[in-house]
């Protein structure tokens, strides 16, 4: 059930309340157990629950929280599917579309079974994102999963979807990953978990997974020989650690991290919150304590035509920048701006800026920013990702990033190849002074 208080109490340690301002707003029934997640979207109140039988997700007719009434619609039911799928977990809005991670465990006969991943849009049709092709405990019609990953993105000890955040463009899933405690189960209880119905869904998933073919039919030559020791060692080394991945658009996934951060012992990564400083991620580690990590954003750079980088530049040159770690497929806007000014349209060198593309891979190819002539000077570069005119924590701005020297044009002097020799040499000389002193640290601010 679901409560609401009619009157909010000013101050950070406000006094109790002299009567009960608590309203029921819903109850769901005996059957669900408890309410796991809430969150606004669309206008609405949206919860997600506990039931053993499939989680639940409910939405009020409400649009005002804390307008009482008992009147909600189900929205997903039979744990989208799926009655392995206890909890409806985590919950996060991106694109204008509500995203349910489920949260499971290994319940006799059914044996371990990862996560699934639904979306639900503004109309309230869900669809599955990530989940089994062919679920073991069937409840309600669904197709396959659109991303094409089975269940826990193929790993079936990936139990929970444990946190989503939208980070500059991209949903992020962290996950619960069971394989730390492998090392602790005795093999009768794996073999006892692991019966041949298991075995068999498990060699579908791997089969559908996408993960390295190799590895793949490694485990599947250990599945059907039943060496389960062998199977430990594999799914230890491959999977040990929880798994981060992050979309673009929600359908397609690429992993961040499969391994904790190279720590197997990091099974969770439990909190993610998105910042102007980056992507920060808190994990769950019960052998040697919680970590918290700080992803950072794209980087860019300034460099010649052919891609060689570079960060001086002389008047008659054209200046060109290249980076990486961008969202794939995006078109952006890159400004040079002046060192010392703000980071506005307006102050770019040509008031303009320069277009610019990222390929598949997340990479910004070579791109002309600058032409000649160029005015002397130092000068930030700033990536707008997503194009609004304004710097935010989508954006990459990097400080003294192009310089631009003056340089000196040797004449003809009627004196004779000899003193034009020495002239030459002298105004290399002065240029070398001036590089040497301007020369200092490339500093990226994020």
């Amino acid at each position: 059930m679901i409560y609401a208080s009619s009157e909010p109490h000013p101050g950070a340690f406000p006094a109790p309340p002299a009567e009960d301002t608590w309203e029921k707003i819903v109850d769901f029934g005996p059957e669900n157990t408890a309410v796991i997640s809430l969150i606004s979207f669309n206008g609405y109140l949206y919860a997600a629950t506990e039931r053993f039988g499939g989680f639940e997700v409910w939405r009020s007719n409400a649009q005002a929280p804390d307008d009482p009434t008992d009147e909600w619609t189900q929205v997903v039911s039979g744990g989208a599917g799926d009655a392995w799928n206890a909890w409806g977990g985590t919950t996060e809005v991106f694109n204008d579309q509500l995203y349910v991670g489920s949260m499971s465990l290994p319940i006799p006969p059914l044996g371990p079974k990862g996560f699934d991943l639904i979306r639900i849009d503004t109309g309230d049709h869900w669809e599955l994102i990530v989940g089994s092709y062919k679920p073991r405990a069937p409840t309600v019609p669904r197709g396959p999963p659109l991303s094409g990953w089975p269940a826990g993105f193929a790993n079936p000890l990936n139990f929970y979807c444990w946190s989503l955040e939208e980070h500059c463009g991209y949903l992020y899933l962290g996950t619960f990953d069971a394989s730390a405690f492998l090392r602790y189960i005795a093999p009768e209880m794996i073999e006892s978990l692991l019966d041949e119905e298991t075995l068999a869904s498990i060699a579908e998933e791997l089969r559908n997974s996408g993960l390295d073919e190799q590895y793949v039919q490694e485990l599947l030559e250990i599945l059907d020989e039943g060496d389960l020791a062998t199977l430990i060692q594999k799914l230890w080394q491959y999977l040990g650690g929880a798994d981060l991945w992050k979309s673009c658009d929600g359908v397609h996934w690429i992993p961040v991290s499969l391994n904790g951060f190279d720590n197997p012992s990091n099974y969770g990564f439990r909190t993610l919150v998105s910042t102007s400083d980056g992507l920060y991620v808190g994990t769950a580690n019960p052998w040697e304590g919680c970590e918290v990590w700080l992803g950072t954003k794209g980087t860019v750079v300034s460099c010649e035509e052919d891609g060689d980088v570079r960060f001086e530049f002389y008047p008659n040159e054209n200046v060109y920048v290249k980076g990486k770690s961008f969202p794939p497929c995006k078109d952006v806007m890159i400004y040079v701006i002046p060192d010392g000014s703000d980071p506005e349209p307006e102050n770019d060198v040509d008031n303009t800026g320069s277009p610019g593309k990222t390929d598949i891979c997340g990479k910004l190819p070579v791109t002309l920013v600058w032409e000649a002539p160029l005015d002397l000077g130092e000068y930030d570069v700033w990536v707008d990702v997503n194009q609004n005119g304004e710097f935010d924590c989508c954006d990459v701005y990097v400080a003294k990033a192009v310089t631009c020297y003056m340089f000196t044009v040797v004449p003809e002097y009627p004196l004779g190849t000899v003193a034009s020799v020495i002239a030459m040499v002298g105004s290399l000389a002065v240029f070398a002074l001036k590089k040497k002193r301007h020369s200092g640290i490339l500093v990226i601010r994020w």
